[in-house]
């Protein structure tokens, strides 16, 4: 990403996906604008914000 001003900011972030068949999901991502974390069960879908410790 650049932008008009010529600084180069950098992003850094790590993801990872864990997949139990069937139908289940555990996706996560770490950086610096996310810390979020979804699971899915077969039936329910969680999401969950770590540093805004929300959830739905």
């Amino acid at each position: 990403m650049v932008t008009d001003d010529n600084p180069k900011p950098a992003l850094a972030s790590s993801g990872a996906i864990t997949l139990n068949r069937p139908g289940k999901v555990c996706a996560k991502r770490a950086g610096g604008h996310a810390d979020v974390e979804m699971l899915f069960d077969g039936k329910t879908l969680t999401l969950f914000g770590k540093q805004a410790n929300l959830y739905t």
